[in-house]
């Protein structure tokens, strides 16, 4: 969880450390036979862990998926990892102690990763996924942390719950704790893109920020949409594309000085966005929808998984195969196959 608060936002939606859980009522599954293991003693620690080194990644809710040189590597609840080296073919769990749900994955370089998840968790790794260690991040932050940009030179910002803001100049060994767009603010920071000229942060009830310094000063963007914003991405075009509850699309073209709507033919809230080979953005959600943004960012269209199962990422495979992460591990589908 994010944290003890409970606070709704307009479109009733509870908790932002929930995020892919309670926040865009994701459906969880529990790992088998983890609901009664604890971390309170050393021997309970190990046998956590030798539960997980045996845990199928089809039985687990996956949360982010993301490439590190040639292994996949998707983490999920109960910060469970996994990595793949065959394209998804077989899956060998990692085990990592601790409990919270794991939500966030980037990659830095072709072999460093940082995964961040609820209680402000930040793991990192410098073999592409196989061993995790954990950096120095403030003791203050405890509000859950639901992704991560890099920035040049090395650097990295980590978002969350609260208005949550993580900063680390060393790729991500150490991180130090930031308050940006004033004191008062205390919306849930969602999601966050850079195009190298701007960032872009979005988050609860509409919240729209850009940074034009490397995320050193913030302004506030009026927004078209007074609901929750869940990410945003960068096209090809150095444009941005945020996306939210009710299917909501918003497109910007000026460094996100200002936005419009884009039609997305669907209501369902979307949840992540992956860039494809050919430049088109592919945004996915609840009710096993995939929404297709042309390179340009002027057109979208909406297709669904016949299971109608939440989705929350989606990587290209080999071919014209799509691998589909969610609530039930890992699917294979083609975009010609979907439902209009």
């Amino acid at each position: 969880m994010c944290g003890p608060r409970i606070n709704p936002d307009r479109n009733g939606i509870r908790n932002a450390g929930e995020r892919l859980l309670a926040t865009i009522l994701f459906s969880m599954t529990l790992l088998n036979g983890l609901a009664t293991a604890a971390e309170g003693t050393p021997s309970q620690a190990q046998a956590l862990l030798t539960m997980k080194a045996r845990v199928d990644i089809n039985k687990v809710a996956v949360l982010d998926v993301t490439r590190s040189g040639k292994n996949l590597v998707a983490v999920g609840e109960r910060s469970v990892i996994f990595t793949s080296d065959d394209e998804g073919a077989n899956w060998v769990a990692r085990p990592v102690a601790g409990e919270k749900a794991l939500t966030g994955i980037l990659a830095i370089d072709d072999r460093t990763l940082i995964a961040t998840g609820h209680g402000g968790v930040i793991l990192r790794s410098e073999d592409s996924g196989s061993r995790w260690d954990r950096p120095s991040v403030p003791t203050t932050q405890k509000e859950a942390l639901l992704g991560a940009i890099s920035l040049p030179g090395g650097g990295a910002l980590a978002y969350g719950g609260y208005a949550s803001l993580l900063e680390s100049g060393d790729g991500g060994r150490n991180w130090v704790q930031r308050t940006i767009l004033g004191p008062d603010v205390d919306k849930h920071f969602y999601g966050m893109a850079s195009n190298g000229q701007s960032i872009v942060l979005v988050g609860e009830s509409g919240l729209i920020a850009v940074s034009d310094d490397g995320g050193k000063q913030w302004k506030a963007i009026p927004s078209p949409y007074p609901g929750s914003l869940f990410g945003v991405a960068v096209m090809p075009n150095g444009g941005f594309i945020a996306f939210g509850m009710r299917g909501k699309l918003l497109r910007s073209t000026d460094r996100g000085a200002t936005w419009s709507e884009l039609d997305s033919g669907t209501s369902s809230p979307f949840f992540s966005a992956t860039l494809m080979r050919d430049g088109s953005l592919v945004v996915t959600g609840k009710d096993g929808v995939l929404t297709r943004v042309e390179a340009n960012g002027s057109r979208a269209e909406t297709r669904h998984t016949q299971d109608r199962r939440t989705i929350s990422r989606v990587l290209e495979g080999k071919g014209a195969e799509w691998l589909l992460f969610g609530d039930a591990g890992l699917r294979r589908v083609q975009w010609k196959d979907l439902g209009k």
